[in-house]
Parts: structure tokens; sequence; C-alpha cells
């Protein structure tokens, strides 16, 4: 099935309500510093490089006085290796510069050919004299336990059978403070502190992903309860535009009908839902008649008002269901009644029912769709509903003859919908003794084809069928989703000239789990047009719960086949007499 991207058409002041949050802007910033700082930290991390190499081919000459960096000293004599560093495994050695001033140095390993003929001349001066060998490495620190071997070595370097007496403080004035680590080494080694460069970008990093990554999550759980504010959002959303918040800078609002949050997430509450309101702990509650409840705000975010706002709301609760209580006793004594339409939907020329509208999923009820319609108008049936579903798909009327012979075989009114797309399908459809045509596509791709047909035709001939799924209006038999809320698209049909409206939510249709009265309430309400319920009717108290909330009509199909609904006993209290006789 083809599923289009949609998206409700809501104002900016509703959309902002509903997208933006703290989260997203902070997560967006500490993106923006961390990209920003991490750029940065690679520029630097690069320009130490380039320093790190610059000197290594510069090296300074070495001053076992002061820390120097990357040095290097030329050396006339040196002597053998006076200490071992067993956890580096490196040796140490004195060396003696051109004026004999001596250094100590480190080699790793075996000594370079350079310095082992230096070793070798430095105890032979018959050897070959390699001249003076230039060592290069880095300055490292002196420590005691180096000084320690150090002194005890210098002072038995000139005498091996008696040791000089030689302080540290001597040894340090002549040898220094700093000795040459000849090791190889690379930039990370020497400037181990350099990544941390990147330790605070990498946490802007972090932070805005966690904060993005919760803002999703948030959104997600928005996108869900979204499902249930579609009956009412449109409404909501032109109360919105001109409510204020409770208090400047806080997404709170009280409009006419709703009760609009986004301080802790975002909501529409509707007052007639709300049973009362219950405070703890100065959290301000709204108790729900489903048993939820709702966090309307805590104290401390709007003190002054505080008072007020509980004033107003429990008043505006209380209205709310006075009216709403109102509202449902008029329907059970004054009301009109309500109109039944046995439905019979065509298929290969047979009466069947279809599952949330998925061909795939037709049952066959009968190979007479005429003997049917009979059957409904010996039960009691004022009014018939047809679908041509194979002409749904096709775009044309395909069951025509099966709908001529229903028309015939009786003498109640009948509707019919499923592929009329064009002017002369209408009159055709008319012309063969249809009381009412429904045009569901076609009002969607162009709506003012519909003022033409009632401008034709007549108001009471013309009706517009909404089929919805998730809120969206479905169009090619079901097969595609629009762009275009079922709300939407009813106030449209209002401005058309439209008076009736059949509504049917395709995710309750031939499912028997209960029509969607919330939707088709607000399809009431918000259009103020005849509203026919259609999908989902299963049983008798369904049929209570639409009567008593005045809906015009409902659609009765799966119930009445698989014998759920009793047809006659259906119409005797909810059409013949009204509701308050059938009770």
């Amino acid at each position: 099935m083809e599923t289009q991207k949609r998206k409700f058409s809501l104002s900016e002041k509703m959309t902002k309500m509903i997208y933006f949050r703290r989260s997203l802007l902070a997560g967006a910033l500490c993106l923006l510093l961390g990209v920003s700082s991490l750029i940065s930290g690679f520029f630097l991390y690069a320009l130490l490089q380039q320093e790190y190499e610059e000197q290594l081919g510069h090296p300074n000459y070495f001053d076992s006085s002061a820390a120097t960096g990357y040095s290097t000293v030329s050396l006339q004599f040196m002597t053998d290796s006076f200490a071992e560093h067993v956890q580096e495994g490196y040796l140490l050695y004195f060396g003696f510069d051109t004026s004999l001033k001596p250094v100590i140095f480190s080699v790793e390993g075996d000594l370079p050919e350079d310095l082992q003929a230096l070793l070798d001349y430095t105890y032979d001066l018959e050897a070959e004299d390699p001249g003076l060998i230039s060592i290069q490495g880095f300055s490292r620190p002196l420590n005691s336990e180096i000084m320690g071997f150090a002194r005890e070595s210098y002072s038995k370097m000139w005498d091996e059978k008696e040791q000089l007496p030689i302080s540290a403080q001597e040894l340090s004035s002549m040898v220094g403070e700093y000795f040459l680590d000849t090791r190889p080494s690379t930039f990370q080694k020497e400037n181990g502190w350099a990544m941390g460069i990147f330790f605070f970008p990498l946490l802007f990093l972090a932070s805005g992903m966690i904060l993005l990554l919760r803002y999703r999550k948030e959104l997600i759980r928005c996108q869900g309860r979204m499902a249930s504010f579609t009956p009412w959002i449109l409404q909501a959303d032109q109360e919105l535009s001109s409510a204020a918040p409770v208090k400047k800078g806080l997404p709170l609002y009280l409009t006419e009908h709703y009760l609009i949050t986004a301080v802790y997430y975002f909501n529409i509450i509707p007052y007639a839902k709300i049973s009362y309101l219950s405070e703890n702990l100065d959290i301000l509650m709204a108790e729900m008649e489903d048993g939820g409840n709702h966090i309307v705000i805590e104290r401390f975010k709007c003190r002054r008002q505080y008072a007020s706002l509980k004033e107003e709301l429990e008043a505006r609760v209380r209205t709310a269901r006075r009216e709403a209580a109102k509202e449902r006793a008029q329907a059970r004594e004054g009301g009109k009644p309500m109109q039944l339409y046995p439905a019979i939907d065509l298929k290969d020329g047979k009466c069947v029912r279809l599952r949330q509208g998925e061909f795939k999923e037709a049952t066959v009820y009968s190979d007479a769709p005429e003997k049917v319609a009979r059957y409904w108008q010996e039960q009691g049936a004022t009014f018939l509903h047809l679908v041509d579903l194979d002409g749904a798909l096709a775009g044309h009327s395909v069951n025509e003859p099966v709908i001529r012979g229903i028309v015939e075989a009786v003498t109640i009114p009948v509707q019919i919908g499923g592929g009329i797309r064009t002017r002369e399908d209408v009159e055709n459809m008319l012309s063969l003794g249809v009381k009412r045509v429904i045009i569901g596509t076609k009002a969607v791709e162009c709506p003012e084809f519909l003022k033409e047909l009632t401008e034709a035709f007549g108001e009471e001939a013309i009706v517009a069928g909404i089929d919805a799924r998730d809120g969206y209006v479905a169009i090619q038999g079901w097969e595609q989703v629009s762009q275009i809320t079922a709300l939407e698209l009813g106030i449209k049909m209002k401005e058309y000239g439209i008076q009736h409206i059949v509504y049917t939510d395709i995710s309750r249709d031939g499912m028997l789990k209960g029509p969607n009265i919330e939707a088709t309430k607000a399809m009431t309400r918000v259009t103020g047009l005849d509203v026919i319920a259609s999908g989902g009717v299963s049983s008798m108290e369904d049929l209570e719960h639409l009567s008593k909330e005045g809906i015009q009509g409902a659609i009765i199909g799966k119930a009445l086949y698989e014998n759920r609904i009793d047809l006659k006993e259906a119409v005797i209290r909810y059409q013949s007499q009204g509701t308050a006789q059938g009770e």
C-alpha cells in the first residue's frame, strides 16, 4: 500500500510547541561548539606536530643545567655504562664534550658503531680516533636514583682502587640537572598532553549527541501521542492562535476548550476529559476520565500565577463537563433519531466485507446482493449504503448492473460510493434511482468539483466520503494516503456547500472493535455537518454511544452479517422512536 509522507498543516505557534525543546537547542549548541572546537583542535594539533618536526631538524645545543628539549652535543670521550634502567631497558653513560664537561646520556640496546668506536678510543688511546661524535635526543631531568649511581661511578672513574670524595652537590654542579635521552621517540610520546586538546570538543560532541537523542525520544513519544490528538488538534490550533500563555515564556495555554501545554511534553487536553484537578507537593495534576493523569505545572514555575491558574482551570473543567453532560442528556431526551445504514459492499458482483480496507482480506457473504438488500428492508432498514469496491480501485463504476438491480429490488433510498469521479458518473448513478452519491477521492484531488455538483444536483444528492487512516484521508480505494487530514477536508467540504459526510476510520473497518467515536464527534463539532459514522460498529452498545453523542447516522456492516446486531431492534431503539423511547 502506498503511503505518502504526511504532516499536519498547523500554525507556526502550534508547530513550535510540538517540536521546540530545550534539549534540541542545547544539543545543537553543544554540537556546534564541539565541531568548531574540534576543527580548532585539529589545527592546533597539526601546528604542534609541525613544530615538533622543525625541532627535530634544528636541535638545540644540550645544556645540562636547563631543559633544552630536543638537543645535540658533541663528545670526544665516553665511559662504559654505569647504570641500567630495568623497566625501560636503557643504559646510562658518561660522555665528555669538547671542554671535557661530563654529560650523562642514555642509549637503548647496543651502542651504535660510532659510539662504540669512541668508547674503544677512550679506554685505548692507541685505537683509531673516531673524532667528535654528535648525539641527539631529548633533555630529561635527572632523578636522585640516577644521581646516586652517577656519583658512585664518577668517584671511581679516575682511580678504580680508591674512591674519590665527591658530594652530590659537587656532582650536580658538574653534570647539571638533565641528561640526554637518545632513544627513538615520537610526537605523541613527547607531547602526551596534546591529546587533551580534544577532550572538551569530544565532551561537547558527546553531550550534544546525548541531548539530541533525548530530543528524538521525546519527539517519538510526542508523535505517538499525536494520533490521539487527531480528532481535535485543528480546532485546538485555531483556538491557540488567539490565546495568551499563562506566563510569559511558559508554553502553557488555556483556550476555549483545551489545555495546551509543552512545559514538560506536548499535550492537548480537552477540559471535558478531565475528571478533577489534584495537588500534591506543589504539583498541579489533571486526573482524567480514563484513569490517567497529566502534570499541569509545578508551583515554582509560575508562583504568582499558580493560584489564579488553578482557579481558572477548575472553572473551565466544571463548565466543560456540564456542557458535555447537557449534550448527552439532549441526545437521549430530545435529540433527533440516528439514521442507520445497512452496508452492502460489492466486489465481483458479490456482497463482501473487507478488513481494514484490504482487498485481499475480503469475506463473501452472498452471491445475490439484491436479495441481501430486500432482506435488510424487511428488517426495517430505511436507507441502504452501497460501496462499489471494484469501482473504487478502477476509478469508474464496475458493478453498475448489480447497483441497478438493488435499486429496483427495494423501495427505500440508496446511497452509493466507489469509483465516482466525474459529473457523468454522478448523473448516471442518479439516473439509476440512487438517492445520494458519495464522492471520496475527487473530494481530495479537486474539492471545487463537489461545489459544482451541489450547485447542479442539490446538497441532498451529494455526500463527501472521508476515509481516514491515522487521521489522514485515504484515496484511490484506500490504496493511497493523502497529505490532508480528515478534519481539514471536512472544513473545506462545509465551505463548498456539503451537508452530509460519511466518515470512515479505516483501521476500524471490518474489525468489530467499535467506531472511532472521538474522531467522529470532532468531525461533527468542527464542521457542524451531518456526519455518518462508518467502520468498526460491532454492537448495540456502540450504537448507544454514537446516539448519546448526537451522531446523525451510523453505517453497520460486518456486525449485521455476523448477527452481532439485530437490525429490527436497532431501528426501533435508535431510529424509529429515538434513544429515550428505545431505552
